[in-house]
């Protein structure tokens, strides 16, 4: 779904920049698409957003050799390194894979707010602001109208009532 549905924007005044797990990682590219955002498009509101049983910080939490994803997810591993004893206290696996995510979502707000050129934008007085945010799956999917009461059921035959 296009940002500007879910944020009730106009198409293109949201700018989005996905990633693995939304890492703050510090290349020219993430960079370079940072300042533009905020430089030249004069973007306001940074949003890391992250999301319940996020696969790439499930995968992270494994030991585990994925290949060439293994470089980024790295950058997650420093998270758990960060948070390793409040993580490694939490028995269930679900509810550990959970506060990783939040704690991911976190390390990465304190990572933006720590790029020069964002706290230049803050040293001018610009109004600035990094947010967190997380989306929760509620495990509501439908495929066909069979849970619709019938009212809401559309038939083929004109003029039937429900």
């Amino acid at each position: 779904m296009p940002a500007s549905e879910i944020t009730g924007e106009l198409p293109s005044s949201v700018f989005v920049h996905r990633n693995i797990a939304n890492m703050v990682v510090h290349t020219e590219y993430e960079y370079a698409l940072l300042f533009y955002a905020v430089k030249i498009l004069k973007v306001k509101h940074i949003i890391v957003c992250g999301h319940y049983s996020c696969g790439d910080v499930i995968s992270a939490m494994q030991k585990k050799q994925f290949g060439f994803i293994h470089n980024w997810l790295r950058y997650i591993k420093d998270v758990y390194r960060v948070h390793q004893q409040e993580l490694d206290d939490i028995d269930d696996k679900e509810e550990r894979a959970n506060k990783y995510v939040e704690l991911n979502i976190i390390e990465q707000v304190l990572n933006l707010s720590k790029i020069s050129f964002l706290n230049e934008e803050w040293e001018k007085g610009e109004f600035l602001y990094i947010h967190d945010r997380i989306l929760k799956n509620l495990n509501v999917t439908t495929n066909n109208r069979e849970g619709l009461e019938s009212v809401f059921q559309f038939s083929k035959k004109a003029g039937e009532i429900f």
